[in-house]
This record gives structure tokens, sequence and C-alpha cells, in this order.
């Protein structure tokens, strides 16, 4: 759970820059998705390290989409990976499971079939 997190708030890259996503910078797009969801054609964000800047609202919606889909990718894969450990009963086995891990069998079928379907 804890290293599922740290990569969350990690963030995401799009179009070469970087997009870190603490739990401030959830809410702050959520805050600005709020707003063009009410009518607003622009809104001011940053990227990492980049000055502030004015975004078309298709240009926000990208980076909006981008982590979204980014969380979405953790949070599936980190419930897929609890579901794999929790099926084992070998204690060897279970300590060598390991966050980043490739999924097979049912648990990457799961996971790419409710990734696609968004």
């Amino acid at each position: 759970s804890e290293q599922c997190s740290q990569k969350i708030s990690y963030g995401f890259d799009l179009n070469g820059e970087h997009y870190s996503m603490s739990i401030a910078d959830q809410l702050n797009m959520e805050v600005l998705y709020n707003d063009i969801s009410n009518g607003a054609e622009s809104v001011v964000y940053h990227s990492d390290n980049e000055e502030i800047k004015l975004y078309s609202k298709e240009s926000f919606m990208e980076i909006y989409n981008a982590g979204r889909r980014h969380k979405l990718n953790e949070t599936v894969y980190f419930n897929l990976l609890k579901q794999y450990v929790n099926s084992l009963d070998d204690a060897e086995k279970i300590r060598n499971v390991r966050y980043g891990q490739n999924l097979d069998g049912t648990y990457l079928e799961n996971y790419n079939k409710l990734i696609n379907a968004l």
C-alpha cells in the first residue's frame, strides 16, 4: 500500500514534462477540473519545476486524464497484486512478491480488462 501511494504521488510524465500527484496536487487538479466542467476555457497550473502558466481546457484535460489513468493503473495493479498474495499459501512465495513485478495469468487478464474498459 505504501509503495502504491508513493508511485501515485511520484506522478507521471506527459509531453516531456513531469507532474507530481501528491494529495495536494490531486486536490488542485480536481478543483481545476471542476472549473472547466463549469465552463472555464482555461486554468492556471504548472508541471514540476516549471513556471505557472495558462492552460487551455483541452491541454489541461489531457493532463488531468493522464493523472487519472496513472492513479488508476497503480490502484488496479496494487489490488490485483494483493489478490495474488492472498491466494498464496507458501510463506517463501509470499516473501518474494515485490511491488512492480509483472502480473500474469488471470491477474494480468483482469488488469488489462479493467484498464482497457476505460
